[in-house]
């Protein structure tokens, strides 16, 4: 695998985290019935960076404080929030691992 392949790869994968991440944050913001504006003031920031996140927007990439901020504002880990988007990569390279062999 050349350079540019690898590195294609790599933003695709950022790229499914990031809408995986988003989409856990707003089923657990939904399922607490909190509107986006609600969650952005309780982890101090902005409704429509939130929106963005959520989104999985190339325009955020979130810091692992902001991350957290989040959690502690859905009454959740750090962990639980990343889970999905940390197995579904891990799948990702298995299958990739896979097809080298």
């Amino acid at each position: 695998m050349d350079l540019i392949e690898h590195n294609k790869k790599q933003e695709e994968a950022l790229r499914q985290m990031r809408l995986v991440l988003g989409q856990n944050i707003r089923a657990k913001r939904e399922a607490l019935g909190y509107s986006q504006e609600k969650l952005a003031f309780l982890a101090g920031m902005g409704a429509a960076h939130l929106g963005n996140i959520e989104r999985g927007s190339e325009k955020n990439n979130p810091t692992l404080s902001t991350l957290l901020k989040i959690s502690i504002g859905l009454h959740t880990t750090l962990e639980e929030l990343l889970e999905d988007s940390c197995r579904q990569e891990e799948g990702e390279r298995e299958t990739a691992e896979a097809r080298t062999r």
